[in-house]
């Protein structure tokens, strides 16, 4: 790995399926759900060491790497932890009505179907640290209401 040729680090992960799609890589460490989304095939990492289970973050914490800082001869140092993706309404969004809709369909049957068929999964129930924030249209939403 240390001495892995550079011609192939790109700025960002989903820039090497270009690379794969033309045959100029014949592989890549990816999120699964790029892999799903591109059609690609894939080898899915043990839970034990691929950041996608909220259960082993004490494992993923018990890892670090230093990697290259934001400046030159800089470096800092990453801890593994769960991976997951979040979502909110900003109280001043100029189209905070629309927004709290999107929000309601993304948590929907439909909108969760969405993400499943794009290799997302979501956690079911949700949660959240702060319950009374929620959008009261949400409430009617099922699994969407539990307290982390």
């Amino acid at each position: 790995m240390l001495s892995k040729n550079r011609d192939f680090i790109r700025p960002k992960e989903v820039d090497l399926v270009a690379l794969i799609e033309s045959n100029a890589a014949d592989y890549m460490f990816q999120y699964k759900s790029v892999a799903i989304q591109h059609g690609l095939k894939y080898l899915e990492l043990p839970r034990d060491i691929n950041l996608s289970d909220p259960g082993m973050d004490d494992i993923y914490k018990s890892v670090s790497l230093e990697v290259t800082g934001n400046e030159p001869g800089r470096k800092m140092k990453v801890t593994g932890e769960y991976i997951n993706y979040s979502m909110t309404v900003i109280d001043s969004a100029p189209r905070k009505n629309e927004a709290i809709d999107f929000l309601c369909f993304v948590l929907s049957e439909d909108g969760l179907r969405i993400f499943r068929e794009n290799g997302q999964k979501p956690i079911i129930p949700f949660s959240t640290e702060q319950p009374d924030q929620l959008p009261s249209k949400t409430q009617a939403i099922p699994n969407a209401n539990s307290v982390k």
